[in-house]
């Protein structure tokens, strides 16, 4: 849950959503969004940066994040304002692809925003998606780009090179070859991925117990137990 919403009054949160307003423009068609600026302060010290450093965006109160996905940026806004999500597993429109790309897409904001529970929200609905689709594993394609854009001690990472093992090792007319796009344009994904084999000689399935996995901290970030994501 983030900082935004646990404060000792509803009056401090109504406080947020009061002053000035900002306008944020995500991905190459500049989706917009028009959020309250102190509620974007408490939430990410980034945005604090973004509209203090004395740049346009400060001037021009206007935030365009061309790199990221609105998508994902979307569920970010639905979070910020309610302080939690709701499951995958609730939506009558579900899809599974677009839940895969907008929840990694989540995930990569949170980690550029520096918000930890987040990363950890964003992971817990991942694993959620492939239970909800019946999909053992990520699409090599998914794994290619969350390497791409992760470091070597990311959560992600890590669940994404588990579960290409497990199902290399689980599925017989799955070869090596499947994942040659990761081979190809992820260094040392070939090097995780028979670690992570030889660590897992009972074939043992990741999202078996998730739950357990996540409060072990496998897949999980250790976060304060109030974020202060805005200092």
């Amino acid at each position: 849950m983030p900082n935004t919403v646990i404060t000792e009054s509803p009056a401090e949160f109504s406080e947020l959503l009061s002053g000035d307003m900002v306008d944020i423009y995500v991905g190459p068609k500049r989706k917009h969004w028009r959020l309250p600026q102190l509620l974007l302060y408490n939430t990410s010290s980034y945005f604090r940066k973004a509209f203090e450093g004395g740049f346009k965006e400060a001037e021009e109160k206007e935030l365009y994040l061309a790199e990221d996905n609105a998508a994902g940026f979307e569920i970010f806004v639905q979070w910020m304002y309610r302080g939690a999500l709701k499951g995958v597993s609730t939506y009558a429109n579900f899809e599974y692809e677009q839940s895969m790309s907008s929840n990694v897409a989540l995930y990569h904001l949170a980690n550029k925003l520096c918000i930890k529970s987040l990363q950890n929200s964003a992971i817990e609905r991942i694993v959620e998606t492939l239970k909800v689709g019946k999909q053992g594993a990520m699409e090599p394609s998914t794994v290619l780009g969350i390497y791409q854009n992760t470091g070597s001690d990311s959560n992600l990472r890590k669940l994404s090179v588990d579960l290409a093992a497990y199902h290399y090792m689980s599925t017989p007319s799955i070869d090596i070859e499947h994942y040659q796009c990761c081979i190809n344009g992820a260094e040392g994904f070939m090097i995780a991925m028979m670690k992570a084999i030889k660590a897992n000689p009972d074939k043992h399935d990741p999202l078996k117990n998730w739950k357990q996995a996540m409060r072990n901290y496998q897949y999980h970030i250790a976060v304060d137990k109030v974020e202060k994501a805005g200092k």
